[in-house]
């Protein structure tokens, strides 16, 4: 209403009765008709100035003329949307985990998953409800159904919700969570939520929005199909890791095997902490006796040792967190065919909470 009168005050009387009508599909409130109605016949005048003085002379005539229809452009930005589609907009935003958004209990099975993802989707998809943050909604449903309806991304979202290592994180902190995000789960996907809607129903709703840029990409992926580069071109492309490559080959000490291990061995019996710099300190590695005399003359050497040990562990703890992701999948799957309601719940209950100690480690890592 208030943007409304703002527009009509500065003279751009269209796109005053375009707020006005809009406030008035809303919350019809007292004055806005005829608002609008004057807002439309200065419009008219103000397009038409040479009919101006028949328009005066017949109010009906200049109350009449903007019912026909308006540019393309206009009709794009002031498409209808009803009451209810702006509740449930605004409802799916107040929601706080994606159960909330699709309106089911953590205990609901995938065939509950997809009911309710269809029902939502046919709501809020942004060809079909035009009410402000619809798009924003239609994304939000799409994402919880991607998470709710792969069991292990489900399972990692039970245990560690939205703060999932390298879900979130900004400064130095965010360089560390790339690096040792692991074991899988985290990272957004590559489909849209317009893929799982087509999936769905077939593609039997076109976006017309949404599918701007995937056409936009295409055009650039034919263009560059229709110029292949040249095998000069694709060496050049691949130069800069191979010659990273050959340097690192260069500039380690010339050694058979690795010069630690994370175990003691027979060869390799004297225990290190790492303490570099950039290098998480304190795990501990083995490494054989006459390590101090090759590889701590020269601090770089020791760096890059050192930087192999914090790239094991990790990996170390990826794998483990990989296995134990494994086993409590199978159990959240075990109880979650538990016929009996109260049993199924306290079966999974007790699944989500066996410990994962390796993921717990990454986590902590990812957090330094």
């Amino acid at each position: 209403m208030e943007l409304g009168k703002k527009h009509l005050r500065a003279g751009n009387f269209r796109q005053s009765a375009k707020w006005f009508d809009k406030s008035i599909r809303l919350f019809p409130l007292p004055g806005a008709e005829a608002l609008k109605a004057r807002a439309e016949e200065s419009a008219q005048q103000q397009e038409n100035p040479s009919s101006s003085s028949s328009a005066s002379s017949h109010p009906s005539v200049a109350r009449t003329a903007p019912s026909t229809p308006s540019a393309p452009s206009q009709a794009d930005d002031s498409r209808p949307y009803t009451e209810e589609q702006v509740r449930i907009v605004r409802k799916i935003k107040m929601c706080k985990t994606h159960y909330d958004v699709l309106g089911v209990t953590s205990t609901a099975d995938e065939n509950e998953i997809k009911k309710a993802y269809r029902k939502l989707a046919l709501k809020l998809h942004p060809d079909k409800n035009s009410a402000p943050g619809a798009e924003d909604a239609f994304k939000a449903v799409g994402k919880a159904f991607t998470i709710l309806s792969d069991d292990q991304k489900r399972a990692d979202y039970d245990r560690f919700g939205d703060n999932a290592p390298g879900e979130n994180g900004g400064g130095g902190g965010a360089r560390q969570r790339s690096r040792y995000h692991g074991g899988g789960g985290f990272h957004d996907e590559d489909i849209s939520p317009e893929d799982i809607f087509n999936m769905f129903f077939g593609g039997g709703m076109p976006s017309n929005r949404m599918n701007r840029q995937r056409q936009q990409q295409q055009r650039q992926q034919q263009q560059q199909n229709a110029h292949p580069r040249t095998p000069m071109q694709q060496f050049l492309q691949f130069l800069p890791l191979i010659l990273v490559f050959c340097l690192s080959l260069m500039s380690f000490p010339s050694t058979q095997t690795t010069p630690f291990s994370l175990n003691p061995t027979q060869d390799m019996p004297v225990q290190r902490t790492t303490k570099m710099r950039n290098v998480i300190n304190g795990i501990p590695y083995y490494v054989a006796r006459d390590f101090e005399r090759r590889y701590t003359n020269d601090w770089r050497d020791l760096m890059r040792v050192e930087q192999m040990v914090e790239q094991w562990h990790v990996q170390k703890l990826r794998d483990g967190c990989e296995g134990e992701k494994i086993k409590q999948k199978r159990r959240i799957n075990k109880a979650r065919n538990q016929e009996n309601v109260e049993d199924r719940e306290a079966a999974l209950k007790k699944a989500l909470a066996v410990k994962l100690p390796s993921c717990d480690e990454l986590n902590r890592l990812s957090q330094e």
